[in-house]
């Protein structure tokens, strides 16, 4: 890995996301000394495509000069080695026609111009696609502090810069208070940097404000070498899961909490409690989420006309229609609740999970599509109460959920 090369392809401008993370992958094996030398297969996994969709970006980043890809071949055998994938800030970028490779073979005999001017540096960034009005690929003008408003001069004049993006990452790591965060000596710091740059801004923001309430409503260890430390995932599964979002799920009143509101209501409510419950179903009971179409295998799987087809689709809507749900669902712990949802959670029953009642409720999970808890060695659950046992009587009392939190939230939020 060259951090020189990935912060080059961070700053490539006018490219589509998906060209800047295939970019973005190939010069993370990008060696200063032996070059870039990728499986198809690797790639494709990196970037969570299938190879002919990857062959299809490859080409448009070969179009646009910001790799060149060479066929290689053994001088003994003429076996077919590994593509080399080349960049502009190489000095042996090649100036003239280069070869595209088909998408079947990662070979091919068709041609691209290769439209470099001249040759730049991993340190300075600049894209050397050629100056079209079509696609424009320009670094944005950087502007003084006076033209930015009165702006300090030590302000960063982009939020994606590289370097301020890496300290803000080491600042998640270690903490701002002496706390790093746990496990950090087996986290594999790049894996969870690239978490964080596969984040939006708004995401990252958050990720970083919730830090420290997060790792506050873990549990704490209680033996060993790390008792009473958190007992919090890895930082790189905090962040590709976007556990933060478990705080902030119903309202900004986490969010707000965490960075020192004292006025923002939010409670902190241990799993399958009333309140925990109560926030599942506001949740559950809100607007579902857009999800992304499925990638790769999962994509394949996912179209299969069987019970495996029919697991896989469940478990993907599940995963990114209710992301929070499934987070509080796959690992059960405790979370900050808006006090609105916990005073209304206040008449939910106790219920052990061998009775009637959280079968018809686990019966009604499985007909809206939605998730069931991992229980592990929990006994009981607090759910809404029902004036009987059978299915009938856990929607009735889902339904009279739905009405309270129209009231306190409003129709749009409980539709």
């Amino acid at each position: 890995m060259s951090h020189d090369a990935t912060n080059w392809a961070i700053k490539q401008r006018g490219i589509k996301p998906a060209l800047k993370v295939v970019l973005w992958n190939l010069c993370d094996r990008y060696h200063p000394d032996n070059g870039c030398f990728p499986s198809q297969d690797t790639l494709a996994a990196d970037c969570e495509v299938p190879r002919s969709t990857l062959n299809v970006y490859l080409r448009e980043l070969e179009e646009l000069g910001l790799i060149a890809r060479e066929q290689r071949r053994e001088r003994s055998s003429n076996r077919q080695e590994r593509t080399r994938y080349r960049f502009p800030f190489e000095p042996d970028f090649p100036k003239k026609p280069a070869e595209i490779p088909c998408p079947e073979t990662g070979h091919g005999p068709e041609q691209a111009e290769s439209r470099n001017e001249q040759e730049p540096s991993p340190e300075n960034g600049e894209s050397r696609v050629q100056n079209l009005d079509s696609n424009p690929v320009r670094e944005p003008v950087k502007r003084t502090g006076n033209e930015r408003g009165g702006a300090g001069a030590g302000e960063e004049d982009r939020e994606d810069d590289p370097k301020r993006l890496r300290e803000r990452f080491r600042a998640l790591e270690i903490g701002r208070h002496g706390n790093p965060w746990p496990l950090l000596l087996k986290t594999n710091s790049g894996w969870a940097f690239r978490q964080f740059l596969k984040l939006t801004p708004e995401e990252r923001v958050q990720a970083e404000e919730l830090r420290d309430a997060f790792l506050t409503a873990c549990p704490k260890v209680k033996s060993g070498d790390r008792k009473g430390e958190p007992d919090a995932p890895m930082l790189g599964v905090y962040l590709r899961d976007k556990r933060f979002q478990v705080l902030g799920a119903v309202a900004p009143d986490a969010i707000r909490r965490a960075a020192g509101d004292a006025a923002a209501p939010s409670l902190p409510c241990k799993a399958f409690t009333k309140g925990w419950q109560g926030k599942v179903y506001a949740i559950l009971l809100g607007p579902e989420r857009p999800h992304p179409p499925p990638r790769g295998m999962l994509a394949h799987l996912m179209t299969q006309d069987n019970a495996m087809g029919e697991r896989e689709r469940r478990a993907y809507r599940q995963r990114h229609s209710w992301p929070e749900v499934w987070a509080m669902h796959e690992e059960p712990r405790g979370t900050f609740v808006a006090a609105e949802i916990v005073a209304i959670s206040e008449d939910f029953r106790s219920y052990n999970v061998q009775s009637p009642e959280v079968a018809a409720w686990r019966r009604l999970h499985e007909r809206m599509g939605w998730s069931w808890p991992d229980m592990g060695d929990a006994q009981w659950i607090c759910l809404p109460p029902m004036d009987g046992t059978d299915d009938d009587a856990a929607a009735d009392a889902l339904e009279r959920y739905r009405q309270k939190l129209r009231e306190v939230r409003g129709d749009e939020h409980a539709a």
